[in-house]
């Protein structure tokens, strides 16, 4: 379907989780209602829209490579160019790759699909759902959910597509172009940023007036283990120590940081300060690394961070830094926690 869309106000679809992978969604189409069609003509103009779900995908077994492809959880169904709903008996053809998923459900406004006997061609699987209730002309349009059985992830070098088909009952569709969508898998190359910290001591007094003995960012190194280039873009963000308001639940917190800035940042021993992004104060700071860090290299960020001096009620030592960039194969060591003040 068409990706020149814009956000409307439209209420979205519910997603269902797949393998705890990354969500996605395509927002609803914000168009007037077409001309109506021509009293001659037969052909209605369905159209799906507000497509949501998740994407599944896997490593290769030396962790080098890795591959992601999106899938359709839910969406609306709408009849456009017309004032009267299109009868029951559309059909919704689903096609996948049955090594990563299979036993698919449809249900329309929550009425399940009918499914018809599953065409099986090598890895590819197609089902045809007839829908055994009407698609409205009126917004938001039907809604239209998929529901999988997964298979544990696994690498594949040829994923098939995933794609979805809506047609009428009877008749032609005025506009194919809108109601139908595929997508493939995307395969990339994978990266692992090593992070490392050091800390320094601070001292934060409580509501009681106890000084609490805490521990304070100072300095970040993020190492591009080979292979791979960490690209432009990442997120350092770090947070901790934490404070609160009160001395019994439920907490509100205090922001514990009252100035953030980079004092150097060093890319191989070569400076590179203005690529960094100037990093905002709030209780969990972010800086954006605006540099590719290549394989085998070292960024270095110096920071000066302070501190709030007192909190009206606890104090805790709990400071953590972590680093997000690119397709990390080993997330493991891209967080680091605070030493014990």
């Amino acid at each position: 379907m068409s990706t020149d869309i814009t956000t409307s106000d439209t209420p979205g679809v519910a997603r269902r989780t797949v393998l705890k992978a990354s969500a996605w969604s395509v927002p609803v189409i914000a168009a007037a209602v077409a001309t109506p069609l021509a009293a001659a003509s037969t052909a209605v103009d369905l159209q799906l829209r507000g497509l949501s779900g998740d994407s599944v995908g896997a490593l290769s077994p030396d962790g080098l490579r890795g591959y992601s492809i999106p899938i359709v959880a839910g969406m609306y169904a709408r009849a456009l160019g017309t004032t009267t709903p299109v009868a029951a008996g559309s059909t919704l053809t689903v096609s996948y790759d049955n090594r990563l998923m299979d036993g698919p459900s449809v249900t329309i406004d929550s009425t399940p699909g009918i499914a018809q006997a599953p065409i099986v061609n090598g890895n590819t699987t197609t089902v045809i759902f007839t829908l055994p209730a009407p698609i409205p002309a009126a917004e938001p349009g039907a809604q239209v959910m998929l529901g999988f059985d997964f298979s544990d992830r696994a690498w594949f070098e040829d994923i098939e597509p995933f794609s979805i088909m809506l047609l009428p009952p009877t008749g032609s569709d005025a506009d194919t172009s809108n109601n139908g969508w595929t997508s493939e898998a995307e395969y990339f190359d994978t990266t692992d940023a090593a992070l490392s910290a050091t800390w320094r001591p601070a001292t934060i007094v409580n509501g009681n007036g106890d000084a609490v003995a805490c521990t304070v960012l100072e300095t970040v190194t993020i190492t591009a283990n080979a292979p791979g280039d960490i690209p432009s873009g990442g997120q350092v963000t770090f947070g901790g120590p934490q404070a609160s308001n009160e001395f019994t639940p439920p907490y509100t917190y205090v922001a514990p940081f009252t100035g953030v800035t980079v004092t150097s940042a060093q890319l191989d021993g070569v400076d590179v300060s203005s690529l960094i992004g100037t990093p905002e104060v709030s209780e969990r700071p972010s800086i954006t690394v605006n540099t590719a860090i290549p394989a085998g290299q070292s960024l270095v960020l110096s920071l000066a961070v302070d501190v709030i001096s007192s909190a009206p009620g606890w104090v805790w030592q709990s400071g953590y830094v972590q680093f997000f960039g690119g397709n990390d194969r080993d997330q493991l060591n891209n967080n680091v926690q605070a030493p014990p003040a």
